[in-house]
């Protein structure tokens, strides 16, 4: 498989170590080994006429450009997104999304809805690994609701699934990507014996239904847990 990275943080990087064959574009590279990509640039776009397989791991923003390149990658033999559970809207606090939820109306949105009809658009729960853990998150303060809940993916998790999506050529449209475990904050703090502060959670604090990941994984795929 020909493959385009498009991204070298966190994702993207630890992605192309997992797939050492592929290539990586950003638009700020970090070594001579990524090649310099604007995606917003129609200029840059020839860049992707090599390449059937591409793997968006940067956020796509600006619905006008995103239409444009949607019609030049219509015809790639896989398309995969990265996006953020985020995107879809609840009511009440507590509630469990799927697939066939609404989405809030960002332009981040509307772009990746260019490429909804031939491509997989990943809406992920929270990346952890390496360096990126809870201990450190919550020694640092940033997490001020111990009843918030959070939906997590490790970062290898989510690698080898791309990977095994990109095997599944037809498959498209928006998928849910979590470990199926949400859990609050505070029993994360309880290991570490960090004290927070608990208050009424606002439907931001919602459950991730997997379901639809489960059924396109090999039923012995093992989720890594925090």
């Amino acid at each position: 498989m020909k493959i385009l990275i498009i991204g070298n943080g966190f994702t993207g990087t630890r992605l192309k170590q997992m797939l050492p064959e592929a290539d990586t574009a950003d638009i700020a590279p970090k070594d001579d080994s990524t090649i310099h990509l604007d995606y917003r640039d129609e200029k840059s776009w020839s860049l992707f006429n090599k390449y059937c397989y591409i793997v968006f791991t940067c956020k796509l923003n600006c619905p006008q450009s995103a239409e444009r390149l949607s019609q030049k990658l219509k015809h790639k033999k896989k398309i995969i997104l990265l996006s953020t559970a985020k995107a879809f809207t609840t009511s009440t606090a507590g509630e469990t999304i799927n697939e066939n939820f609404r989405l809030d109306a960002s332009l981040r949105n509307s772009a990746e809805s260019q490429f909804l009809p031939f491509a997989s658009i990943l809406h992920l729960g929270l990346i952890w690994g390496q360096n990126r853990i809870a201990e450190k998150w919550l020694k640092s303060g940033k997490i001020k609701n111990g009843n918030k809940l959070v939906n997590f993916i490790h970062v290898d998790d989510l690698c080898q699934i791309i990977i095994c999506l990109l095997k599944q050529e037809e498959q498209h449209g928006r998928l849910l990507v979590s470990d199926g475990q949400p859990v609050q904050w505070h029993s994360l703090a309880e290991r570490y014996d960090i004290k927070l502060a608990c208050s009424e959670c606002g439907p931001e604090s919602k459950k991730i239904d997997n379901h639809k990941l489960l059924s396109l994984l090999p039923h012995d795929f093992q989720f890594t847990l925090p």
